[in-house]
């Protein structure tokens, strides 16, 4: 029975698109959600097929190609906004070089907003995505360079770490009520918890960005949260049960964001059980 309904699974994925939001790919909306999401569906079939003793290549090379596109600028169909600081409307086109003066950040966005949870919690689903290529036989290189920009995905990933850090606060995690309203950056800012109560602590990334990127958080002063824990009253955001059909703060939220970007990785109470799943596929 779990074969069969993996087998479906798989095949209605085949003709999945890469962007299912025909309207993304602008200042208002990122695509990083398409592309993420669906690169870690295709991710987590090829590590079913190598499992199960296939060949994964087609869904390695899916996931991988979806990744490229996430990482991509918005400028050129993708889902990284590059923030031209001070532009107004806001505009996503900066050079990157600009990132080095200040004249340009790296920060998520969607709904029309500028939007943490939308650049950071995304790298959720990318951890999620790297998990399953590594499960796959074929893991994921965060040295990969960005032809549009010239910047690596470690780089890029970081940058979405330190815009996310720029806006919560400690003691406890709460993101801050400082962000760009897109249409008018000049105007009254709104919530960076995107009014879906959204917090830091729903993203512990800390072992992703240690033992995948090498990135140890040197940066951050004494005190400012590592995003190294996970809410465990997520669920309670909201009159629903965590596994209600449609809840909101439901189960694919917890898998997602802290079963396989947190618990699964290096030092994971469940590491070991992943690596003992582990069988490569061999030619």
């Amino acid at each position: 029975m779990r074969g069969d309904l993996l087998g479906k699974t798989r095949e209605i994925f085949a003709d999945i698109l890469d962007a299912q939001d025909p309207n993304c790919a602008v200042p208002s909306n990122g695509c990083m959600d398409d592309y993420a999401l669906t690169a870690s569906g295709f991710a987590w079939i090829a590590a079913y097929e190598a499992s199960a003793g296939r060949d994964p290549q087609l869904y390695v090379d899916r996931a991988k190609d979806l990744l490229t596109k996430m990482f991509q600028p918005m400028a050129v169909t993708g889902s990284v906004c590059y923030e031209v600081v001070g532009s107004n409307p806001l505009r996503c086109d900066g050079d990157p070089a600009g990132l080095a003066s200040g004249r340009v950040r790296i920060i998520g966005i969607a709904h029309g907003r500028e939007n943490p949870s939308y650049g950071l919690g995304l790298m959720t689903t990318v951890a999620s995505a790297s998990l399953a290529l590594y499960l796959a036989g074929q893991p994921c290189d965060f040295n990969t360079i960005d032809p549009s920009t010239g910047l690596t995905w470690k780089q890029i990933s970081i940058e979405l770490l330190r815009h996310a850090q720029s806006k919560t606060r400690s003691n406890p995690p709460v993101f801050t009520n400082d962000c760009l309203d897109i249409e008018n950056p000049k105007g009254p800012q709104v919530a960076c918890s995107d009014g879906y109560d959204y917090s830091p602590n729903l993203f512990p990334l800390h072992r992703f960005y240690v033992s995948k990127l090498g990135y140890h958080f040197q940066d951050f002063a004494s005190g400012e949260f590592r995003f190294d824990s996970f809410d465990p009253n997520y669920e309670s955001r909201r009159s629903e049960t965590m596994y209600a059909r449609g809840a909101f703060w439901g189960l694919n939220r917890f898998v997602f964001y802290n079963l396989l970007a947190n618990e699964a990785w290096p030092g994971g109470t469940l590491n070991a059980h992943f690596q003992r799943m582990r069988v490569p596929f061999t030619r």
